[in-house]
């Protein structure tokens, strides 16, 4: 019986790993920034940035211009001698980005940079202890269809949104 239980977290285990050596994501990690970019759209490109007490979400329109990438108000996703880099202008830095396997790790950081990004655009709103529950509850499941492998379209996230509608209110 202990046999069998093991040899089945084995095989969980495995396919877990094998699901995401599958998987890849672009990073850079120049202290005391963590950038990430997940190249899955067709239209639009979300570079996640964290940092300390740092989180924004830069959503870049795709331009496909001889060496650039796409661009936003905030930064261009580019190539540069053939290696892709991302140049924020708040920042005033240019981060080297490298395509690695993807790692549970990452799902955490990238929470935090999706948290931090929800925190801040809701921070001026004055929500009730009800919205603000449900905002955050909205934030939870954003993260989770942002986060997971699907193509995104490039438009407001639905906590975005709920805040929109909370103004209008």
């Amino acid at each position: 019986m202990r046999l069998i239980f093991l040899s089945m977290l084995l095989t969980i285990y495995s396919n877990r790993v094998e699901k995401n050596e599958d998987r890849f994501i672009y990073q850079s990690n120049k202290f005391p920034w963590y950038i990430f970019y997940d190249s899955n759209n067709d239209d639009c490109d979300f570079i996640e940035i964290g940092g300390i007490k740092y989180g924004y979400i830069d959503k870049l329109i795709k331009v496909n211009q001889k060496d650039t990438i796409s661009k936003s108000e905030k930064g261009i996703l580019f190539y540069k001698n053939k290696k892709l880099c991302y140049y924020s202008k708040d920042l005033k830095k240019e981060f080297l980005l490298v395509k690695v396997n993807y790692k549970d790790s990452f799902k955490d950081k990238r929470f935090k940079i999706f948290d931090t990004y929800a925190f801040f655009k809701g921070k001026s709103f004055l929500l009730t202890e009800k919205q603000n529950k449900d905002f955050y509850n909205i934030v939870k499941s954003d993260f989770e269809i942002f986060e997971g492998a699907n193509k995104r379209k490039c438009k407001n996230f639905n906590f975005e949104d709920f805040l929109i509608k909370s103004k209008n209110n």
